[in-house]
């Protein structure tokens, strides 16, 4: 039951960050780009659930951004899967530090806006030949590092609520 319970939790976290990323940081761009907050939201909620729960809600993410967003359909759904594989799979490098966790959240989140530039280049758009492509990669990056700790410990806050035993 808890499984079903965290992903519920995941889904609606990916819901609100959704709609912060849609009206909030569509209206104010730092630095002229706006961070990725779904796709850091899928970073810190994929760190909790059993890794097809977090595959599922990492497409779902990506394709309820998909749906709100301009581009075709499916690519960031292909994304935002993709990122929480690799986050499950790196997971078990949380316990190594600070310095490893921000490190891992900006990798991702650069591979993750590298992998959305080169599969909308093959779907026709020309996001790869972009001359500001750099400031679409890294700022989101560097954002999303900043930006890390509030959706973090809301994450754990939230998915680990039930994780007591009831001697504790």
């Amino acid at each position: 039951m808890r499984r079903y319970r965290n992903t519920l939790i995941a889904l609606g976290l990916v819901l609100v960050s959704l709609v912060l990323q849609t009206t909030l940081f569509n209206q104010v761009r730092p630095f002229a780009v706006a961070p990725s907050i779904v796709l850091l939201t899928v970073i810190a909620c994929a760190r909790y659930l059993e890794p097809e729960s977090a595959l599922m809600v990492g497409f779902t993410a990506g394709f309820l951004t998909d749906l709100v967003g301009g581009s075709s359909l499916g690519l960031w759904a292909i994304t935002m899967t993709v990122v929480a594989y690799a986050t499950v799979k790196l997971r078990h490098r949380e316990v190594d530090g600070i310095l490893i966790v921000a490190a891992g959240i900006f990798g991702l989140t650069v591979a993750g806006q590298l992998l959305f530039a080169i599969v909308s280049t093959l779907f026709g758009h020309s996001t790869i030949n972009q001359p500001d492509l750099w400031k679409h990669l890294l700022i989101p990056a560097v954002w999303n590092v900043l930006l890390a700790a509030p959706i973090f410990w809301l994450s754990s806050v939230t998915m680990r609520r039930g994780e007591r035993g009831w001697a504790t």
